[in-house]
């Protein structure tokens, strides 16, 4: 009997290591192979494995197997490799070089590279249930798109796709859509709930432009200004719109003349103004709070999860949350953000949208982060968010009660996590704000991270945390399941009430019907794929207490006006 080592290293193809990852060695043999032993790799990606001759002969044929958790957070060979045969001593395979959850650095955001491009392309793929319906529904509308596309008019695209909200409400009430009232509703509650300013004056103020990025030569958007101000009964109302149209492919941006209109005149002037606005808003929307805050923010925790932690409960509680939204992301390059994606009919150019992307992620930062507070007695969408995110941290807390001790003895993965997020992260971004305002509520806006980069560390150290780390731990924890439930939920399920028409908001003033029909499949597709709810936990893994206090709550949402049934459990398209 005598005692033998098999040594390597096993480092992804960026050069970082598997960390914390399962190698097992097995003797080939032509019937059943025999597993000789395993281990797992150190910091540096390198693993030490006895084993006993006894067990595999004097001269096995060596073979390595490594493991790490899948998508259902069990452990899956991912690779395996044939070592030499009649082994006689000790062997060391050396370094093993492997694709694995890497940072994409052809692009300015933190994005995973692909293998490919399309849905399968991520290194985490759609569960298959989810998958069907993605076809189904895509195949639905695809042909739809293609009956529209055929049509000779906008409007008679528009009736080939189901009506959405706004169509409903003229149909119902005609003008009711486009009235102050439910433009005020909209601004605080709908697609793109904006973040307001106020002066000195007590007045609040609206700004949506992408004056500092390049345009490209076919597509045309204003630069808007809303002011506010505040009824007798406290609600907001618009009090008057400020605009200019910036010339096609004017680079650096030329701009024809402003013009401004108030809610006194009305009129066709104040209509214009309110459509000029509602394109700008939906813009905004689009790229900023669902594309930038939904996908691309949450997609940056996701990378970090899946590359560090294999042991930590962590897993548990995040990966419900996270997964899928890789796969999503990977396959949006092409159907949004590619040359050829929904995104191409809007003004900016592939490369100034993942600019424009990437200043917005630079104010995300999990530290400090808090939804806004009520602006008025209308804002049910800051209701919801608070009594969400209040319910959030009761669950958090209850886990972290659970199962703290063992976060702590695991707590080298949340620091490398931690490392991951703040070296990927993108430069700190210092939006601009005209002089004498404030933001009515900053609690959304984050002031910069570790070394100038937008996300702050949550961990300096490997063991032995600090108390106050456990507490960075708890409130990042919070905001990667909030953005990636119902900040993404509620900007995902209303593009069909509000971009559902064409007339009513749309991504530049000018369209060809070919571009309205892509706007009007895109916006439904992502919309009409109904799967991965929290409260329906269609793959099992969301933890009971989770699913129980969101029902327990129901009532109390309901009463604000919101279904808790409505809230997906993830990013899944």
């Amino acid at each position: 009997m005598t005692i033998r080592k098999i040594t390597g290293k096993v480092l992804r193809e960026d050069g970082s290591p598997f960390r914390d990852t399962e190698i097992q060695i097995w003797d080939r043999d032509f019937g059943l192979d025999d597993k000789l032993g395993s281990g797992r790799t150190n910091d540096q990606g390198e693993f030490d494995i006895s084993y006993n001759t006894e067990d595999a002969g004097e001269e096995p044929d060596m073979t390595i197997k490594v493991l790490r958790l899948n998508a259902e957070g069990n452990s899956e060979e991912i690779y395996d490799f044939d070592g030499p045969t009649n082994v006689t001593g000790d062997y060391d395979f050396g370094v093993i070089k492997l694709f694995d959850w890497e940072y994409d650095s052809s692009f300015r955001v933190p994005l995973v590279r692909a293998m490919g491009s399309g849905v399968g392309a991520s290194p985490q793929n759609f569960v298959p249930s989810q998958f069907r319906k993605l076809l189904l529904t895509s195949a639905y509308f695809t042909v739809k798109r293609l009956i529209a596309n055929s049509c000779l008019t906008i409007a008679e695209a528009q009736k080939i796709f189901p009506p959405n909200l706004t169509i409903n409400m003229e149909k119902n009430q005609p003008g009711s859509s486009r009235d102050d009232q439910f433009l005020i509703k909209a601004i605080l509650n709908g697609f793109n709930p904006a973040m307001l300013t106020k002066d000195p004056t007590g007045a609040y103020h609206i700004r949506y432009n992408l004056d500092q990025y390049e345009w490209d030569p076919d597509h045309q958007s204003a630069s808007v200004h809303m002011t506010l101000n505040k009824d007798f009964q406290g609600n907001l109302v618009p009090v008057k719109i400020e605009y200019k149209i910036r010339q096609k492919g004017s680079n650096p941006a030329i701009f024809g003349p402003s013009e401004v209109a108030t809610a006194d005149q009305g009129g066709l002037a104040w209509d214009t103004a309110k459509q000029h606005f509602r394109i700008a808003e939906f813009i905004d929307g689009e790229i900023k709070g669902h594309l930038g805050r939904s996908h691309l923010n949450v997609g940056q925790y996701a990378i970090a999860l899946y590359r560090n932690f294999q042991k930590s409960p962590l897993f548990k509680l995040l990966h419900p949350h996270l997964k899928g939204v890789s796969a999503i992301n990977t396959a949006g390059r092409g159907v949004i953000f590619g040359s050829e994606g929904a995104l191409a009919i809007a003004p900016l150019t592939d490369a100034s949208l993942i600019e424009a992307m990437r200043d917005d992620l630079g104010q995300c930062n999990w530290k400090g982060w808090s939804p806004r507070r009520e602006v008025d007695k209308q804002h049910t969408y800051a209701k919801i968010q608070k009594l969400y995110w209040d319910l959030l941290h009761e669950y958090i807390d209850r886990f972290f009660l659970i199962y703290g001790d063992k976060i702590k003895l695991d707590w080298k993965e949340v620091y490398y996590f931690s490392q991951d997020l703040v070296e990927h992260s993108v430069p700190f971004y210092q939006y601009p704000l005209e002089p004498g305002e404030t933001w009515y509520d900053d609690s959304e806006i984050n002031g910069g991270g570790s070394n100038g980069q937008a996300i702050s560390a949550i961990t300096e150290v490997k063991t032995d945390p600090p108390s106050q780390d456990i507490e960075n731990l708890k409130q990042a924890c919070a905001y990667m399941i909030y953005h990636g439930t119902l900040w993404h939920a509620w900007r995902n399920d209303r593009q069909v009430d509000y971009g559902g028409e064409i007339d009513y908001a749309r991504f530049a003033i000018d369209y060809e019907v070919s571009e309205a029909s892509f706007q009007l499949f895109i916006v439904h597709l992502l919309v009409g794929v109904k799967h991965g709810y929290l409260t329906k936990n269609e793959e099992n893994d969301i933890p009971r207490e989770f699913v129980a206090l969101l029902k327990a709550a129901a009532p109390s949402f309901q009463e604000i006006g919101y279904d808790v049934r409505d809230i997906r459990s993830r990013i899944n398209i």
